[in-house]
């Protein structure tokens, strides 16, 4: 086998990625499971750090808060603000379920439309769609899984960082460091197992349970690569930070000559334009890069995995370390 598979993985990843455009749309529904990779654990327990345990945070949280005023402001009223009240959470349940749907479908159909597409090259979007559709459930529990365990390991970090600002003590703050270290390498191989396991369902047409299993051999046999892969997938994500805020500073210049223009005309309404223009902006350039980045993300993932499972893939580490 060839050595730098690490570099094919993502180049072939990356023109996988702009050759075939219609997979953004798939890319940007997908994200909101989050990515085939690590960042999501460690920018969830970062998080946790900044802000205590997670069910403090999402009580605190702005969407929580209206909830908890629409609720007070409705124990207070009549039966009528109930009915109002019913139908918006029936609703909000509804918009949550349908795009769950899509995100998971759209999952599959992001791993078919990679293993199909870097074989051959071409690919047919709907194809892709039937086929996300054809293992939603197995793909379903097994991000429940992910998400459970993610939870289990960011409300532990959470309250091992409250502990450590609360207590102060020496101890305290080594056993957070501790907690941490191990929540980070636990969810590393969660997600790993979690995208082998994806692989083999829709690649190879396991059932969870054996695809789970399949998926810890393939962890074993490639423990080092996994934590390579990942670690440059990290540092990927830092690179999509940096875009992100080079495209706000590029969004930034004619959303500030709209204010200076504002400021000259003493308009209120071109000032309010500009802001919510900025923020549209900025919003959509997001949507872009996260819709991008995955699919790009779950194609380099889906390459590397066959690599694994069919052939076999060296550790970059190890061969610079013989070399």
């Amino acid at each position: 086998m060839h050595d730098p598979t690490y570099r094919q993985a993502l180049v072939s990843a990356w023109r996988h990625t702009f050759r075939h455009p219609g997979l953004w749309l798939l890319g940007l529904f997908a994200a909101i499971l989050g990515q085939m990779g690590i960042f999501e654990l460690l920018s969830q327990a970062f998080l946790s750090v900044a802000n205590g345990p997670l069910f403090e945070s999402f009580i605190s949280s702005p969407s929580v808060s209206v909830w908890r005023l629409a609720w007070d402001g409705s124990a207070s009223s009549g039966p009528q603000v109930w009915v109002w009240v019913a139908w918006l959470i029936v609703a909000a349940g509804a918009a949550a379920i349908f795009f769950l749907c899509l995100a998971v479908i759209s999952q599959g159909a992001l791993i078919f439309a990679a293993a199909k597409g870097l074989k051959r090259g071409d690919i047919a979007i709907g194809q892709a769609w039937s086929a996300g559709g054809t293992h939603f459930w197995r793909l379903f529990f097994l991000n429940f899984i992910r998400k459970f365990f993610t939870m289990i390991l960011v409300t532990i970090v959470g309250m091992s960082a409250l502990l450590a600002m609360t207590a102060g003590t020496i101890g305290a703050k080594l056993l957070f460091l501790a907690l941490f270290s191990l929540a980070v390498v636990f969810g590393m191989i969660i997600s790993f197992l979690v995208m082998y396991a994806a692989g083999y369902i829709v690649v190879e047409e396991y059932a969870l349970v054996e695809s789970l299993h399949a998926a810890w051999r393939l962890f074993l046999r490639h423990w080092l690569v996994s934590f390579e892969v990942g670690i440059i997938f990290v540092f990927a994500n830092f690179v999509l930070i940096a875009l992100a805020m080079a495209g706000f500073l590029l969004i930034l210049i004619p959303v500030s000559l709209l204010n200076v223009l504002a400021a000259v005309t003493a308009s209120a309404i071109l000032s309010s334009f500009s802001t919510y223009l900025l923020f549209f902006l900025f919003v959509c350039l997001i949507m872009f890069l996260g819709a991008v980045f995955t699919v790009f993300s779950t194609s380099a993932w889906t390459y590397l995995f066959m690599k694994m499972h069919r052939e076999g893939v060296k550790s970059r580490l190890l061969h610079w370390m013989r070399a």
